[in-house]
């Protein structure tokens, strides 16, 4: 049987391009908000994005239906030189459906945002048909497999 990782072909990250040239680290935001696009209704979730020093989190969430997105949350970020990943995490708990139980992404997941993103919304989508979570940025897209703790 293959793992959640084989079937997402799971990446790094996304190559840096744009921002390359820029020799300036500029400070920047967006937001982000989660979508459970899961089988079931999902519960007790961590959702949290970290760039250099700076973390954002979704505040705490009791409960998100299958369908339903958080409420979005700011996202700080740098682009330029030498500028930090930034990484994303999620951990939440799935209540009936084919994959109930426990699900979290690597803590090394990283998915860096450039220049256009400022200013836009990023959607996490969490993807019980894969088994994936999808970062989607309106400069691409990165994705990672879950799996139970």
């Amino acid at each position: 049987m293959q793992s959640l990782d084989e079937k997402c072909h799971c990446k790094e990250g996304k190559q840096d391009d744009s921002d390359a040239l820029s020799v300036d680290s500029t400070d920047r935001t967006c937001a982000a908000y989660l979508l459970n696009n899961w089988d079931a209704d999902i519960t007790n979730i961590v959702f949290t994005h970290i760039s250099g020093g700076k973390t954002d989190v979704l505040p705490s969430v009791s409960l998100l239906k299958q369908g339903e997105s958080s409420i979005r949350i700011t996202i700080n970020y740098n682009t330029g030189f030498c500028c930090n990943h930034d990484y994303w995490y999620v951990y939440f708990e799935a209540k009936g459906g084919k994959h109930q139980g426990k699900w979290m992404c690597k803590n090394n997941f990283y998915c860096d945002l450039r220049e256009g993103d400022a200013g836009t919304v990023v959607q996490a989508m969490l993807s019980a048909n894969d088994g994936c979570m999808y970062i989607t940025e309106s400069s691409g897209q990165c994705y990672v497999g879950l799996y139970h703790p």
